[in-house]
């Protein structure tokens, strides 16, 4: 669905709201592609009036790497915040920036680092810093290493990208307040698309909040449940009054059904497994099995979700 010229005003009205209280991410970007196949377009919403169509739209692209050089890195590095870091797990290399926060699971803010790698950054607890293999480093040796990834590393890459796109307005409200990211995708033979770039999470729930999908239904697979859950911090609560979240123990995440001693036996039975943590049984799911995932599912389903804090 291509971007029509009458929806860029009202978009660029939404954008300047969105930017004026913090939601926005980094705005109306372009996504050239090197090559491009759209996997599934899904007309979710059409106007009365207008006959517009609201879309989802999930591309597979083929785009160039942003790969940050040893330089350019540098270059915005000044101060004691900054520390050159390598990994002596993995041979990689990083610039640590101190002085920040994030929140953890139980929403309490906590001392962070922002580790900037040559095509990506990631924020993480001091705690989990200062208990890695991460290390300081002399520039030259930092250097190096960043620099061998940098010629090491393909400078394309394959990535799935889904848009709701299309007459937006209408259906503002029911996306996500956060992370507001907005692009123009074009392909090489002059085809564009305009969105909200969304998860799978998100497109999801997007749907389940049109009346699409039952809630229960957009949860349905086991593996992109366990995926969201302890990679996005989403929470889900399930009928019978229990919770699915993530849960770190002994330094690992793991799924954890909470209050599932109210049903612990069919639970087991399903191929959870209970453990005595501080004197309490807990229930968990193996991380690797979503098909026991599925059966919890089936057995409990979900009711509504909540989006936890990044950590």
């Amino acid at each position: 669905m291509a971007d029509k010229p009458v929806e860029l005003p009202i978009l660029s009205g939404l954008l300047e709201r969105a930017a004026a209280s913090g939601d926005l991410d980094r705005g109306l970007e372009d996504i050239q592609a090197e090559a491009l196949a759209v996997l599934e377009e899904e007309v979710i919403r059409t106007d009365v009036s207008t006959e517009a169509e609201t879309a989802l739209v999930t591309f597979e692209l083929k785009v160039r790497r942003e790969l940050v050089s040893s330089d350019a890195a540098l270059s915005g590095a000044e101060g004691a915040a900054f520390r050159l870091v390598v990994n002596a797990r993995s041979g990689r290399a990083a610039l640590a920036e101190f002085g920040l926060t994030t929140t953890t699971d139980d929403d309490r803010l906590v001392p962070a680092v922002r580790l900037l790698r040559p095509d990506q950054h990631q924020v993480t607890p001091e705690k989990v810093f200062a208990e890695s293999a991460w290390s300081e480093t002399d520039e030259a040796g930092w250097r190096a290493v960043w620099d061998a990834e940098v010629a090491a590393t393909d400078p394309w890459r394959t990535r799935r990208l889904t848009l709701a796109t299309g007459l937006l307005l209408p259906i503002w409200g029911k996306l996500p307040s956060k992370g507001c990211s907005v692009r123009r995708v074009r392909a090489p033979d002059g085809r564009r698309w305009l969105g909200r770039v969304l998860d799978e999470v998100q497109a999801a729930s997007l749907k389940t909040a049109l009346g699409l999908t039952a809630v229960g239904d957009a949860w349905a697979d086991g593996g992109r449940t366990a995926a969201a859950v302890l990679d996005r911090n989403v929470q889900l609560a399930l009928t019978g009054g229990l919770w699915l979240k993530r849960s770190r123990v002994m330094d690992r995440w793991r799924l954890e059904v909470v209050g599932g001693r109210t049903d612990r036996d069919a639970l087991v039975a399903l191929g959870c497994f209970v453990e005595i943590i501080a004197y309490a049984p807990r229930v968990f799911i193996p991380v690797d099995r979503p098909e026991i995932v599925e059966s919890v599912l089936r057995r409990h389903r979900v009711q509504s979700t909540l989006e936890g804090a990044a950590a």
